[in-house]
């Protein structure tokens, strides 16, 4: 999962029809709306937490994507107070609140909204979240009054009993990999992937060395039995299944050498919230196109949400890389001591 999540909603395109005598006006009267998105993580390495804000757009007079271009159609200016309450056994004092600041998000990419002249409201390094705390996001514009707000329980820390930080592992077709953790309170749903590492290069160029990376799923929104306490959870996974995903994700080239550098195991924990909006989102595959809308933002569009994860990264055994180079599945992969 990436630092902030950043999803970009094109809201309407408008049209104006001449083929009746009487003209009619599609858009209704221009209405402010905030659109919001703030993940927040306990376990964030630096603790700075970030809520992006814009605001949708309409004009009748001017083509949508060019005003999409314009940093002023979709942005605030100086008149957005963005504060963090703390909220515990229901009880929430104002000299606790976090104040955020607005800071200029250069790292946008460039597409069809304008990526320069963007902003994000950020808390201060070394922001500690109480994972005990419900968490409240108030947004009050200072020039309208209008005051957007929604609220999210911290997803708690994820602990894995497999593999365990700093221990080898061995993989083999004819065994079940176990995978064991105890969920993070307030986890609504888990992800579980390996990302393999390994490095590769020409056989008479042994110096040139690129190292490359392929994402194996192994479980995608597995749920707890319990949101409110932590317990254990376990998937098996058959060994077969990790052979069968090298042979199918990495090209055979006996041109080339490759070395079997580690995996890193990432637990992935998401609240309710955040699960909701993206199933929510997910392209259509039927007739009907159309979507609901979903949004936990008061007063505006988005979503506010807790997540979190753990990383677990792992070299693997002597044992292992002669799997590797005997199994039928991956000996013409090249993988060299």
């Amino acid at each position: 999962m990436i630092r902030f999540l950043t999803i970009v909603l094109i809201f309407l395109v408008f049209m104006s029809s001449n083929s009746c005598k009487d003209d009619f006006q599609i858009n209704a009267k221009w209405k402010d709306i905030t659109i919001v998105y703030c993940l927040l993580n306990s376990n964030e390495a630096d603790s700075i937490h970030y809520v992006r804000i814009n605001r949708a757009f309409i004009n009748e007079k001017n083509d949508a994507f060019m005003l999409a271009q314009n940093p002023d159609s979709t942005n605030y200016k100086d008149s957005l107070f963005v504060r963090f309450e703390i909220w515990k056994n229901g009880q929430h004092n104002p000299a606790n609140d976090i104040i955020l600041k607005k800071v200029a998000n250069n790292s946008k990419d460039s597409g069809i909204f304008a990526n320069k002249n963007q902003y994000l409201w950020v808390t201060e390094p070394n922001t500690v979240l109480d994972p005990k705390a419900i968490y409240k996001l108030v947004i009050t514009n200072t020039v309208s009054g209008k005051v957007i707000y929604s609220e999210t329980p911290i997803v708690g820390n994820i602990t894995s009993y497999f593999p365990k930080p700093g221990n080898k592992i061995t993989i083999t077709s004819k065994t079940d990999l176990e995978f064991k953790w105890v969920s993070g309170v307030n986890a609504y749903f888990y992800d579980v992937v390996a990302e393999i590492w390994y490095s590769e290069f020409p056989v008479d160029k042994p110096e040139d060395k690129v190292k490359k990376m392929i994402t194996w799923p192994i479980v995608l929104s597995y749920f707890p039995s319990k949101l409110n306490e932590q317990v254990e959870m376990t998937v098996k996974i058959s060994g077969e299944a990790f052979y069968n995903f090298l042979k199918d994700n990495i090209p055979v080239n006996y041109e080339v050498n490759r070395e079997f550098l580690r995996i890193d195991f990432k637990y992935s924990a998401g609240g309710k919230e955040i699960y909701n909006y993206i199933n929510v989102n997910k392209p259509s595959i039927g007739i009907v196109q159309k979507k609901p809308e979903y949004t936990n933002i008061n007063n505006g569009l988005g979503v506010f949400s807790s997540r979190n994860q753990n990383i677990v990264s792992a070299r693997i055994t002597p044992t292992m890389l002669l799997e590797l180079q005997a199994n039928d599945k991956t000996r013409d992969l090249n993988f060299i001591r």
